[in-house]
């Protein structure tokens, strides 16, 4: 993603906290306006940078405490800066997801960022009917998985076995998913943008 951006951008800073990962990305794009910097997002200083955007993708989920990394984001700015982030839609979930602390509704999330960020505004991304039959398709794979584990066991074993069969089970489901025929020609035409809040 942080490639696609730099082709139109005049810099950008790709930033993730796992060496491993950026070394990978280095290997991969060597796009001239791309950058790569090992920080911990919340630790933004380190950058010693002002951003006219910050973009932050399926990230706020995964923490306990996102206060920090919005207060990271905020500090971290520049004037008239903006930053754009998405996170799960809880009530459009299709399954649990160990590795998710939280997920937000609209209403949510829009009292998550309201301290924040000034001019906040939260939207929703929609799928047209093909992509509502990959949803449903998918569904109905967790549903039938979920099947054998009726009462719920699974939230009483141990956080990495979960973590182990919850990555090989959602694999399972895309590969069932995708014989069944309901990811074919899903493309991003397929999906818009609705306004949901704005303060």
């Amino acid at each position: 993603g942080a490639a696609r951006i730099a082709e139109v951008a005049r810099a950008v800073v790709a930033v993730d906290r796992s060496g491993g990962a950026l070394a990978h990305a280095r290997s991969q794009h060597t796009t001239p306006h791309l950058r790569f910097a090992c920080v911990d997002l919340a630790q933004l200083g380190a950058l010693r940078h002002r951003f006219d955007v910050i973009l932050n993708f399926q990230v706020l989920e995964h923490l306990v405490e996102p206060a920090g990394l919005l207060r990271a984001f905020a500090e971290h700015l520049a004037p008239g800066g903006q930053l754009i982030l998405t996170t799960p839609n809880r009530p459009m979930s299709v399954s649990e997801n160990p590795y998710h602390v939280r997920e937000y509704t609209a209403d949510e999330l829009h009292a998550l960022l309201r301290p924040f960020f000034v001019g906040v505004e939260v939207r929703g991304i929609a799928g047209n009917a093909k992509v509502a039959a990959y949803e449903d398709a998918r569904r109905r794979q967790v549903a039938r998985l979920l099947r054998f584990d009726p009462l719920g066991l699974r939230r009483h074993l141990p956080e990495p076995l979960v973590r182990f069969a919850f990555a090989r089970l959602a694999k399972l489901v895309r590969v069932l998913v995708a014989r069944g025929g309901a990811s074919e020609g899903i493309r991003p035409e397929d999906f818009s943008e609705a306004r949901e809040a704005e303060e």
